[in-house]
């Protein structure tokens, strides 16, 4: 594909270009495209010119005569972000060292420009209003404790602010801070009729976020805070509330455009936007620009920085929130605090100048799960060491299959539990029991294939399941399924989990939201009892087990934001099979992806 690709557009190169220097061109495209399937949205000269022996002078020089590459002027951004200036009409873009291929420079300064667009108009001009919420809103934290100070300046800067961000690591109460914010946007506005919308990359996603908005709300009333408002009735009464980004935009089947766009903007007035980490470079692009700055009153991004970055191209979250001082408003010192790693110790920035807020106190910082996550961020690796040595939530084990099938089917475990479960399933089990139930553990591996990939781990565990069940069937009640590409006609979509259970005397695969579908109309899938880390992202569970294969080029697939996304998916514990040598190259592995939007923002 990468050769392909090459070789049919160097035909478009200079005809007065040598073979020499074609055979260059040819190589400088190919590292282009490796990085773009790498995640990168546009490759760093100088690393090119390393890869392929060659020095950066020889490299630009090339690529400026090529025939095949525009730069844009003066290499600024400004024209194009005022538009008064085209995207240079060439399939390769030269932007202050990094080369483009033209579609992803575009969705990078669509991103900056509407975030420029979006940052600098303040959404209300309510002031006294805001004032008097804001009180009120202290008042109920003075008696109830609850929010902290960190999720008060977080709802005070959204208030504010027509683009908002709120960032935190896990247990830090992002659902908890979007909830009270919902409130004092439904009191701010009060007697007018809001179009509000709650939205996630995967549709396992956007059910969580749901699911904790509930909990929520249950807590505050457990906990008897003054919030009850009809905004939370209509919410959870309209199936639409809660959607995913690609349902929320209008998917169109075998097509790559959505229905709402620049030219047919979304008609919300409050735009929430969780699990943003997981947002791929073209989606983000296009859900922005079907974003009208005069009708839309508030977005507000939810996400974990730390986080893995989307399985497509682009690194457009981390940009936003991790470069704080590209981000206007926000001052050197300042950024230095906010780029600290560890999330469970640090004063947070109170800063209204900034579209980012950062939620770092955790209510499970206390856990061996939050106190490993943070050794991670740190690259701690002694402090990583005492705890796997020492913990009983977190446990270190060898990468065995004999180990790990031990594990998983121990006398008290998650999975026994659930084939006991699933023994006494009938038509008439709820599905929220049913994904209850499955939802307590999951296997996690980094990749697919090989020994101790998804692959290999769903046939094992699978073939032990139906032992215990006594079944050969290919379909039981509880056989756990992943779509692994977009159905638009169906709704269906890659990541979305659906469990088997019998409906009117035949087989169907049910999912969370309730829908229910024969096995033969499915789009492609795969077993589901483990799953790789990335596909992981947006969930949940009780106890996790992670698997670390030994493989080749190990610093290409692991990084320490792979482990801390997959630890983090856990409430109560982690096991761990790997050797600790291998953890250690992991953490010390930082990722971060070519982009130019830090250049864009700035």
């Amino acid at each position: 594909m990468v050769a392909s690709f090459s070789s049919e557009l160097i035909k478009f190169a200079n005809p007065a270009l040598s073979d020499q220097e074609k055979q260059l061109l040819l190589s400088i495209i190919d590292c282009m495209q490796n990085d773009l399937l790498a995640g990168h949205s546009c490759s760093k000269l100088s690393l090119v010119a390393d890869k392929i022996s060659s020095s950066l002078i020889n490299v630009r020089e090339l690529l400026l005569s090529s025939g095949l590459v525009a730069t844009t002027a003066s290499g600024s951004i400004d024209l194009e972000l005022e538009g008064l200036q085209p995207i240079p009409a060439k399939p390769l873009i030269l932007y202050h060292e990094l080369l483009y291929l033209n579609r992803y420079y575009y969705y990078e300064t669509n991103v900056a420009k509407k975030i420029w667009q979006l940052d600098q108009v303040y959404s209300n001009d309510k002031e006294s209003d805001t004032e008097k919420l804001l009180e009120g809103l202290k008042a109920i934290q003075n008696i109830h404790n609850l929010p902290n100070q960190e999720q008060f300046n977080a709802i005070k800067n959204s208030i504010s602010r027509k683009l908002s961000i709120i960032t935190g690591g896990p247990g830090t109460g992002k659902t908890t801070t979007v909830t009270l914010l919902l409130w004092a946007l439904a009191n701010l506005y009060r007697g007018q009729k809001l179009s509000v919308k709650i939205c996630a990359p995967t549709g396992k996603a956007a059910n969580r976020v749901k699911e904790s908005i509930m909990n929520s709300l249950k807590l505050f009333k457990e906990r008897e805070l003054p919030i009850k408002c009809q905004l939370f009735d209509e919410l959870l009464s309209d199936s639409n509330s809660f959607t995913t980004i690609h349902k929320l935009l209008g998917y169109q089947q075998n097509s790559i455009y959505f229905r709402h766009n620049e030219k047919n903007s979304l008609a919300i007035d409050i735009l929430i936007i969780d699990e943003s980490s997981m947002i791929g470079l073209s989606l983000f692009s296009k859900l922005l620009a079907a974003i009208n700055p005069e009708r839309t009153r508030h977005i507000i991004f939810l996400g974990d920085k730390n986080q893995l970055s989307s399985v497509e191209e682009g690194y457009v979250f981390a940009s936003l929130v991790k470069p704080a001082p590209l981000i206007s408003g926000i001052s050197r010192t300042e950024s230095q605090q906010l780029l600290q790693p560890d999330l469970f110790s640090v004063e947070p920035v109170d800063n209204g100048n900034s579209m980012v807020s950062e939620l770092i106190t955790s209510n499970r910082s206390s856990g061996e799960v939050a106190q490993i996550s943070s050794a991670i961020l740190t690259g701690n690796i002694m402090s990583l060491g005492d705890l796997l040595e020492k913990g009983r939530q977190v446990q270190l084990k060898p990468l065995e299959m004999n180990q790990l099938m031990a594990e998983l089917f121990k006398a008290d475990s998650c999975w026994n539990q659930y084939t006991d479960f699933l023994k006494s399933c009938d038509e008439m089990t709820g599905i929220s029991a049913l994904f209850a139930a499955f939802n307590q553990q999951v296997v996690l591996s980094a990749i697919n294939s090989g020994f101790f990939g998804v692959n290999n781990l769903n046939l094992i565990i699978e073939k032990r399941i139906r032992q215990q069940l006594m079944t050969t069937s290919e379909w039981y009640s509880g056989r756990p399924i992943m779509i692994l590409s977009n159905d638009y006609a169906l709704g269906l979509f890659n990541g979305d989990i659906g469990i088997c259970q019998v409906y009117e005397e035949r087989f169907v695969i049910v999912f969370q939201d309730g829908r229910k579908f024969i096995p033969e109309i499915l789009p492609r899938y795969q077993l589901a009892y483990a799953i790789t880390i990335h596909k992981s992202q947006g969930s949940e569970y009780n106890n996790v087990n992670i698997v670390l294969p030994e493989i080749e080029n190990l610093e290409e697939v692991y990084s320490r934001e792979l482990i801390y996304t997959a630890i983090t998916r856990a409430k109560k514990t982690v096991t761990i099979f790997s050797s600790f040598s291998s953890l250690k190259k992991i953490i010390l592995n930082q990722l971060e992806r070519n982009t130019g939007l830090q250049i864009m923002l700035k």
